[in-house]
């Protein structure tokens, strides 16, 4: 019964607004994807964050120290040139103690046309897996290729193009695929 009470308390975040909302960092620009750069975010924004889990995916990219994760069975601290990884349901809450300089990247899986109940989703996402390494650290060189791909994706929503969430979805199947390269050189 203590269970069920305790994950009752424990804030669900259905969508990318409320996460954006919740933790002060800015606006949303919709609920299906957003990126940012994250020493963008609001003066306001939340130095801890209690214990909650979201309805949507995240991939924090930390060009600079980043922020502590304290997870239920675990603390994971960040690294310049880290990726830190989240998916929906994952409990978590985080420490951040200065300015962190890289991207905040958040989408649904029907933006980025990924289905976790697919047989295939472990292999080519395995960095979304329950009990994977949730923290990637990687050289210069590669959070220099990740950081382009990141920008080029904030360019992109910021364009105003017609077409910009067909470029979006593309330059994010590009981006997994290249994370995905660096999980398994590891």
């Amino acid at each position: 019964m203590k269970n069920k009470k305790t994950q009752a308390l424990i804030p669900w975040l259905d969508t990318i607004s409320q996460f954006f909302d919740t933790f002060r960092i800015g606006t949303a620009v919709n609920d299906l994807f957003n990126v940012m750069r994250i020493e963008d975010q609001a003066k306001g924004k939340l130095l801890f964050m209690p214990l909650f889990r979201g309805n949507f995916f995240r991939i924090l990219i930390c060009k600079t120290q980043g922020p502590r994760f304290l997870l239920p069975d675990e603390t994971i601290y960040t690294s310049a040139n880290s990726i830190y990884f989240t998916y929906p349901g994952k409990m978590e809450s985080w420490q951040r103690e200065e300015t962190i300089y890289g991207y905040l990247i958040c989408f649904t899986s029907e933006f980025a046309g990924i289905d976790p109940l697919k047989p295939k989703f472990e292999k080519d996402y395995p960095f979304f897996m329950r009990g994977a390494n949730s923290l990637l650290r990687l050289s210069q060189q590669d959070m220099d290729k990740v950081s382009h791909t990141a920008e080029t994706l904030l360019l992109e929503m910021k364009s105003g193009q017609e077409d910009n969430f067909e470029m979006m979805q593309t330059l994010l199947k590009v981006l997994l695929i290249q994370i995905r390269r660096l999980y398994y050189k590891d």
